[in-house]
């Protein structure tokens, strides 16, 4: 038969589920009265207590008590006795202890609601009590008894579970003592907002920790601030991390000067985050062999040549401009003077750019070896452009990180 109530109890039906625009009972004289009518009188009552109950809190708003401990080691929540609002009704919250509690992470503390229908079979007292009537120890209506359990999200309790707190990362975001009703603290908000903004009420500084990986950690400590109008209290710090994340921009070409070997160089911007490519500029003798072209040019062992220091074969050093003249990579013997025969060697000092690798990188400065005192030092490296990040809260007191424009 349709209409069974939910409690599956044999005589028990109710059809205002399925008619959710009813309003009320209207019973008739001469009419057979149903035991349907009087169920579903009380559950069309029910139904305006909570929607006028839902105007003022919300399920899982704390009335009184309920607070939270928590112990992130052992992963232990634990809940003092107290009540909250939940289904329309102001319900006693059990003391309990909740174990294997994730500790990373969102995680929902809450409680389930738990029906259950009591009979004479369960409670005698139901049995009928006048002395004499025809309903004397007889049995009568059962009764509807509401719990709360206390559960988490992901413990594979049965059930809906109602959010009391909001855990991240073992903190509770908000821990504002009761009365804490919903509806009520919405109205206050909006007079609140208009004239004050958001606002820190105590604490709630923020702390750098530095950097565990790739991510800046930070600390909010404990406090109250006023977001939104709504009041958001922790009674302990809230760690947040970032992954960092930055722009930049490439310097191609910067030149220091080479000092001792090793020298430390100071790089004109930073932070670094990349060093691309470091010239040093270093000197050597390398021995050539004059081609076969009169006045025609020979090539060098290295490329980047900056200058050449000196020509020589024997005890015969040859001058600049008159006898060769740099020309890229080469000795050019264009000019026309004294030259070496061709196939002879001669050999030639000079000076060119080489690669090498920078060591000991730090924010600003790098170390480079092999270079020449006084020489040219050029680094090709991209840079961490600075920006103007916020750290703060949201409506719900969660911690939020809003990036800025790097500039």
């Amino acid at each position: 038969m349709a209409y069974e109530h939910e409690s599956n109890l044999t005589g028990a039906y109710d059809r205002s589920p399925q008619f959710p625009l009813w309003d009320s009972v209207l019973n008739r004289e001469g009419k057979i009265g149903q035991a349907a009518e009087m169920v579903e009188a009380q559950t069309i009552l029910q139904r305006k207590i909570r929607s006028i109950g839902n105007l003022v809190a919300r399920d899982g708003d704390r009335v009184e008590g309920a607070d939270i401990i928590i112990d992130v080691a052992a992963q232990t929540v634990t809940l003092i006795a107290g009540k909250l609002y939940v289904a329309g009704r102001v319900l006693d919250a059990p003391a309990a202890v909740l174990t294997d509690v994730p500790m990373t992470g969102a995680v929902h503390i809450g409680v389930r609601l738990l029906k259950t229908y009591v009979t004479e079979l369960e409670e005698p007292a139901l049995l009928g009590l006048m002395p004499g009537s025809l309903s004397e120890g007889e049995a009568g209506a059962a009764r509807v008894v509401f719990a709360l359990a206390w559960g988490f999200s992901g413990d594979g309790g049965e059930g809906d579970l109602y959010s009391v707190y909001l855990l991240k990362d073992g903190v509770a975001i908000d821990q504002t003592p009761p009365p804490n009703l919903t509806g009520i603290n919405a109205q206050l908000a909006i007079y609140d907002f208009d004239a004050n903004g958001n606002y820190i009420v105590s604490g709630c500084s923020v702390s750098a920790l530095g950097k565990d990986g790739a991510d800046q950690v930070f600390s909010i400590a404990e406090g109250v601030a006023n977001i939104k109008g709504q009041k958001r209290t922790r009674y302990a710090a809230l760690r947040h991390r970032e992954t960092e994340s930055f722009d930049l921009f490439r310097i191609p070409t910067e030149v220091h000067t080479f000092g001792t070997n090793p020298t430390i160089v100071t790089l004109n911007h930073g932070p670094i985050a990349t060093i691309r490519e470091v010239l040093v500029e270093k000197e050597v003798t390398d021995t050539v062999v004059r081609g076969g072209t009169p006045n025609g040019s020979d090539a060098l062992v290295n490329t980047g040549v900056t200058s050449i220091l000196e020509v020589n074969q024997g005890a015969t050093t040859y001058a600049t401009p008159a006898d060769y003249t740099k020309a890229g990579d080469l000795v050019s013997w264009a000019a026309g003077g004294a030259e070496p025969a061709t196939g002879s060697s001669y050999t030639v000092k000079y000076r060119y750019l080489g690669i090498v690798s920078a060591t000991d990188i730090t924010a600003t400065t790098i170390t480079v070896a092999g270079g020449v005192n006084g020489g040219q030092i050029q680094v090709d490296y991209d840079f961490k452009l600075p920006r103007v990040d916020v750290l703060g809260l949201d409506s719900d007191g969660n911690s939020v990180y809003l990036k800025g424009v790097s500039s």
